[in-house]
């Protein structure tokens, strides 16, 4: 029996195009800083949901209010979780095709390499950045601001991943 997957989220061929989207801006990111930076690229709309000072992604959010589906039956801390495997297999094919470190991978970072992009790919990456780059240029300013772990880190202020049981650290996430 065949299955049909409409949900980038679940997808992930689509999962892969989005990390080759993220290593144009970022280089090296620990896995649940990668999970959060993908899940905010492909929902720009639930911006919004940032716990932080200042308005630039409540407006970032609106800006992308028109790729909302029509009705989602999953809370976004859900979502999170249920891309995870299909981040998870993106990244195990890039690490194949030497864009993603494969040590650093198996300590849980994702580091992307300089491997050039297949010709085929870059009109269509060159086309989602200017799309969306000033969601990962606003993500980029979010990752730097905070730490990622921890009460009042990158993960409590997302809502998308549980940072109870975090180790105590002060350093930042980028």
């Amino acid at each position: 029996m065949f299955s049909i997957n409409l949900y980038p989220e679940y997808d992930a061929h689509h999962a892969l195009f989005r990390a080759l989207c993220i290593r144009e801006r970022f280089q090296r990111l620990p896995v649940p800083l990668y999970r959060i930076i993908d899940y905010y690229f492909l929902n720009p709309f639930d911006l919004h949901s940032i716990r932080m000072p200042g308005g630039k992604h409540k407006k970032l959010s609106k800006e992308f209010e028109h790729l909302r589906p029509y009705k989602r039956a999953v809370e976004p801390a859900s979502l999170a979780i249920h891309m995870w495997q299909f981040q998870q297999a993106a990244l195990h094919i890039l690490a194949r095709r030497s864009f993603v470190s494969t040590a650093a991978l198996s300590n849980e970072v994702v580091n992307f390499s300089d491997e050039a992009v297949p010709s085929e790919f870059q009109r269509e990456l060159a086309v989602e950045l200017k799309t969306k780059g000033d969601v990962l240029d606003f993500l980029g300013e979010f990752v730097s601001r905070y730490p990622l772990s921890g009460p009042d880190g990158l993960k409590d202020r997302s809502g998308l991943l549980d940072y109870r049981y975090d180790v105590k650290s002060n350093a930042t996430a980028a």
